[in-house]
């Protein structure tokens, strides 16, 4: 414990601060964008410091404050992460230790909503995101991986002609599949995780996902780097991240 650890080392050693730092989760936006926007706190900061940190869930924005108590460092967090939510609160969804599918089922439960998935390249794994919850049963309302251009067709009645002249890598794809799952919100995820079926027109990385309500329809295309386990990851992170901005919007 940080506060009977503090009188033996001020003892020992002579520290006379404490140094604490929070972290601020972020998603949908980039590194370059996001210290656009907090560049020049980031610059006339010296305590507390703010620092960047690229994590496959999303770039985190870390706090650290230098102060004589626990209490004096997490005020003066404070008034740093107010400056900092101002400019970039939307795209912040979590502090500290608590993950995007903790918020997210949250958000479903608060809001007496459901939500099914439809999944392609990502072969289950938003569900099991959202699954590994207890208690999930209340906002999972059923999972499909239709992996084949046949299992779209049958299971989410996806459009024949569409996977013809699209491709099952599409925004008309991904659409369908959210819409055909039956749930207060729908959710369909096709793309290219690698490392090989890429094209110059498609390429690996190339993930559409779509979000589908009865008020409205949202559906991204999103190019990811990295490795197919990655790939597949940040496709789950931007799917949840849609789910909570609809919820949030609506």
């Amino acid at each position: 414990d940080l506060r009977s650890l503090k009188p033996f080392l001020q003892r020992k050693f002579g520290f006379k601060h404490v140094i604490v730092s929070k972290v601020l989760n972020t998603c949908g936006i980039g590194e370059s964008l996001l210290e656009t926007k907090i560049k020049d706190l980031i610059l006339a900061q010296s305590n507390p410091t703010l620092a960047l940190l690229i994590r496959p869930e999303g770039v985190i924005i870390r706090i650290t404050a230098k102060a004589s108590t626990h209490s004096e460092a997490e005020k003066m967090i404070e008034v740093v992460e107010a400056q900092v939510k101002a400019r970039v609160g939307e795209y912040i969804y979590a502090v500290d230790d608590e993950n995007m599918e903790e918020v997210v089922a949250k958000l479903l439960k608060d809001n007496c909503l459901t939500v099914a998935c439809a999944e392609s390249c990502t072969g289950g794994m938003l569900a099991s995101r959202l699954t590994s919850i207890s208690g999930s049963s209340m906002y999972i309302k059923g999972s499909i991986v239709t992996y084949s251009n046949e299992a779209k067709m049958k299971f989410l009645d996806v459009d024949k002609e569409i996977l013809d002249t699209k491709g099952a890598v599409s925004p008309e794809v991904a659409k369908q599949m959210a819409e055909g799952v039956s749930s207060d919100i729908g959710v369909g995820i096709t793309g290219i995780a690698g490392p090989t079926g890429g094209t110059d027109k498609k390429p690996v990385g190339l993930v559409y996902i779509a979000v589908a309500g009865k008020d409205n329809i949202v559906v991204k295309e999103n190019i990811f780097s990295g490795d197919r386990a990655r790939v597949r990851y940040r496709s789950t992170q931007q799917a949840l991240e849609m789910i909570r901005q609809y919820i949030k919007n609506k």
